[in-house]
């Protein structure tokens, strides 16, 4: 036979062969995640490549033999073999994926159980190893019955009994496969199904093609465009690497989620008894004449405060991480926040020979614009640290700024007389949890995270922060901050009004609701000395049944974390109620960034955190009471 003629024969084999030798080259020239399906599906390139070397044999010995010879029968047989095991290797592909999509599917649902994830996966291989060693068992039964068939008997629309018979394989692994994608459905992702989708239709076309219309189609034309399919969907090198490192980033975000929640939980558990401490301070040192009882009582709220800080610290770290925390923008009064710092920074001097020294540019604007709170934890973390490691000497707080049209940067500069920092310490300053010069501070309270978030602030603010020190001698801190100025500021006439010193709120009737016996005597002093009549409950349910009996009430304050009902709970069921018109107070030991807004958009008039600030008391007092 001519060798043109023998070419025409085999040209759609050649064009599965050269697609064939191109992708395993594509395929194994990237760097690839070593797991189950990448072994199968490399495997499976290598099983094609050969199908289609012997289905050119097998080709080439019809051509130069007769259809009789032997040689012809078992070249024949011998492809059609490897075609049944393509054809397994892709079913145990597809198997695979959907046994990994449904074990990830659940070990997503348990995600912080480690112990059932390791079990899931233990499982998950065992099945596959165990239908891997059916799958091949079962090959060498249908390569013995190959062998045993006749191959030119024909026998059905012009088919010999061989061809009957793979396609009768192919179409029992087709059910199976159909049969385990219904059963485990909702657990298999859209590229998983893609791929299965492919593999059965192009079983169906080619099966329709080589018995009714084209006789001379190959499967290893199926096979190759199935691989092409698998390649550009589940298996292409770039795909699993973007979908491993998104499985990593989910679980790091399961893990960040799970932290945050925890150190929520704790913050909360922890300021609701802080609230009694400050407040019962609070009250004890405003009634105590005795000096030295004050000198005490002022040591527990120093103490308290740092306390709180260190908490607080702590969760702008985690919220910082977890990319929650932001930066609002808003008018503020310069003076405000200068006078705020400086008396801050003399309490924590807390009895040191100290010299405080604070000055301030004049010509900065009375009103600026920025991130107010978070200015001020900043320049409060600097002056702290620097009053914590001086003994003595003077700690000289200062601000200059730099003006423009818009625009005013903030030059804070904080320097004391401490003990300094080491040239080679310098790069771990702002490293958290990290105390410099450990051996010489173990009288020194703190947990090291005070320039850690000071660090990440002025990042986040688009400002600098840099330290200048000479080990024993003293630190300067700087930071920029750029802010903008506020010029469409109208002053308002604002009337000064002492609390204190006025009976504005006397025989005014408040309801206080919290399952805390502490916290609600706390609040009852507060605002019993101002001549206000307080009545206290301990639950939701209690507050309703006050409420539909109609009882005189002025002002409600609410703890939101009750047995039972909520309180934001229970104030749905208060709206509820007609005429209801009295102003609700969420009072809360949560504080995390955005819950102002979120009660306040749940129905809630006001918000006050625990421990309870004086000063937002009595404004609050003034708004809904006055």
């Amino acid at each position: 036979m001519e060798l043109v003629t023998i070419l025409d024969q085999i040209d759609t084999q050649i064009v599965a062969l050269l697609f064939n030798i191109a992708m395993i080259i594509a395929y194994f020239s990237k760097k690839r995640i070593n797991n189950v399906e990448s072994k199968k599906y490399s495997f499976l390139l290598f099983m094609v490549f050969i199908c289609i070397c012997l289905d050119i044999i097998s080709s080439l010995s019809l051509a130069i033999f007769t259809s009789n010879s032997y040689i012809s029968y078992i070249t024949k047989a011998i492809y059609y073999y490897a075609l049944i095991l393509n054809i397994n290797i892709i079913l145990m592909y597809s198997i695979i994926l959907i046994n990994s999509d449904y074990h990830k599917t659940k070990i997503f649902l348990k995600s912080l159980d480690a112990d059932y994830a390791k079990r899931n996966e233990r499982k998950r291989d065992n099945s596959i190893k165990n239908f891997t060693a059916l799958s091949y068992s079962i090959s060498v039964i249908e390569l013995c019955v190959i062998l045993m068939l006749p191959y030119n008997n024909a026998v059905l629309f012009g088919l010999s009994s061989i061809k009957i018979f793979i396609y009768g394989a192919f179409l029992i692994r087709i059910i199976v496969l159909v049969f385990l994608l219904c059963l485990r459905w909702k657990y298999v992702s859209s590229p998983t199904k893609h791929v299965i989708f492919t593999i059965i239709l192009g079983f169906n076309i080619y099966t329709i093609l080589q018995v009714f219309i084209i006789k001379n189609i190959t499967a290893t034309i199926m096979l190759t465009i199935t691989l092409v399919i698998m390649y550009f969907t589940v298996q292409n090198p770039d795909y699993e690497i973007i979908n491993q490192l998104t499985e990593a980033k989910r679980k790091a975000e399961d893990v960040n989620e799970g932290k945050t929640n925890f150190l929520l939980s704790m913050s909360h558990e922890i300021r609701t008894p802080l609230n009694s401490i400050v407040g019962f301070s609070e009250i004890l040192k405003e009634n105590n004449k005795d000096p030295e009882i004050n000198d005490g009582v002022n040591s527990i709220l120093v103490a308290s405060n740092s306390l709180l800080d260190t908490i607080n610290g702590i969760l702008d770290i985690s919220k910082i991480e977890s990319n929650i925390l932001e930066i609002k923008t808003n008018s503020y009064r310069f003076k405000k926040l200068f006078d705020e710092l400086c008396l801050l920074g003399k309490s924590r001097i807390n009895g040191k020979n100290i010299e405080f020294r604070s000055w301030a540019d004049p010509y900065i604007p009375e009103y600026l614009i920025g991130d107010f709170i978070h200015v001020k934890q900043v320049v409060l973390n600097i002056l702290t640290n620097a009053i914590k490691y001086t003994k003595e000497g003077y700690v000289d707080f200062k601000i200059n700024a730099k003006l423009s049209d818009k625009y005013c940067t903030l030059i804070i500069s904080v320097e004391d007389t401490g003990i300094g920092i080491k040239k080679e310490d310098l790069n771990r300053l702002f490293t958290k949890f990290d105390r410099l010069g450990v051996e010489r501070q173990m009288q020194i309270e703190g947990t090291g995270l005070g320039l850690a978030l000071t660090k990440r602030l002025v990042d986040l603010m688009n400002g600098k922060i840099s330290v200048t020190s000479e080990y024993g001698k003293g630190s300067t801190f700087t930071v920029e901050l750029i802010q903008g100025i506020n010029t469409n500021v109208i002053k308002p006439v604002k009337e000064e009004i002492k609390v204190s010193s006025l009976n504005l709120f006397k025989g005014k009737n408040v309801l206080v609701v919290d399952d805390n016996v502490t916290s609600i005597k706390v609040i009852t002093k507060f605002l019993s000395k101002y001549g206000i009549n307080v009545t206290s409950l301990r639950s939701g349910e209690e507050a309703i049944k006050y409420a539909i009996f109609g009882n005189k009430t002025d002002l409600i304050f609410m703890d939101d974390v009750m047995p039972s009902l909520s309180g934001t709970e229970t104030l749905k069921k208060l709206k509820k109620i007609n005429g209801f018109n009295i102003p609700v107070v969420m009072l809360t030991a949560n504080v995390i960034t955005g819950i102002r807004e979120k009660y306040l958009e749940q129905g809630f008039d006001e918000y006050l955190a625990k421990p309870i600030n004086v000063e937002e008391l009595d404004e609050i007092l003034i708004k809904f009471l006055r």
